[in-house]
C-alpha cells in the first residue's frame, strides 16, 4: 500500500489545507505517482507542528500529473485537524508544508510477456490493451503492430 505524510511547520497550513479537507479531499503535492490510480487505497499521515502524527486511510480520486494526488478525507478525520489547529498555538517560525510518498506499491504491475503470443492475439492486444500491454507491443520487434496500438481508443 501507498503511504503519504505531510509535515506542517505552522498551524496556519494546516488551516488552510482544513477548509479544501472538510469538502471531502486534499491534493498531496507529491512529484512521484507511479504505480497509483484512481480508487487506489493508500494512507494518509499528517505531522502537526508540535510533533503529533495522525494516520487516516485514503482513497485515490485523481492523479494530477506534475502537481500531486487528489485523495478522499473521512469527515471524522477532517473534523479532528479542525479541533486541532483551533488548540494549536502558532510560532510564526518555520516553512511551507512538506508533502512525501513514504511506501512505495508493494506489488508492480506485471509487464506482459509478448513473445509467447500469436500474431492475431498480439493485434488484439494492440488494439484492446490497456496501457502496460500498449507499451508491451511497442517494445516488439515486430514494427507492423504499431498502427494497431495508434487505432486503441
Amino acid at each position: 500500500m501507498v503511504a503519504f505524510r505531510i509535515t506542517y511547520e505552522r498551524y496556519s497550513d494546516l488551516h488552510d489545507d482544513t477548509l479544501q479537507m472538510a469538502k471531502g479531499g486534499l491534493l498531496v503535492r507529491v512529484t512521484d505517482a507511479s504505480g497509483l490510480e484512481p480508487e487506489s487505497a493508500a494512507s494518509l499521515e499528517i505531522v502537526l507542528p508540535d510533533g503529533t502524527r495522525l494516520d487516516s486511510d485514503v482513497r485515490v480520486i485523481q492523479i494530477l500529473t506534475g502537481f500531486g494526488v487528489a485523495v478522499t478525507i473521512e469527515p471524522a478525520f477532517a473534523d479532528q485537524l479542525r479541533k486541532a489547529v483551533a488548540a494549536g498555538r502558532e510560532s510564526g517560525a518555520g516553512g511551507p508544508a512538506r508533502h512525501e510518498r513514504t511506501r512505495a506499491p508493494t506489488l508492480a504491475p506485471a509487464v506482459p510477456q509478448t513473445d509467447k503470443l500469436t500474431h492475431a492475439a498480439k493485434i488484439q492486444m494492440a488494439l484492446h490493451g490497456n496501457r502496460d500491454q500498449r507499451n508491451a507491443i511497442l517494445r516488439d520487434t515486430n514494427r507492423t503492430l504499431h498502427p494497431y496500438v495508434l487505432k486503441n481508443p
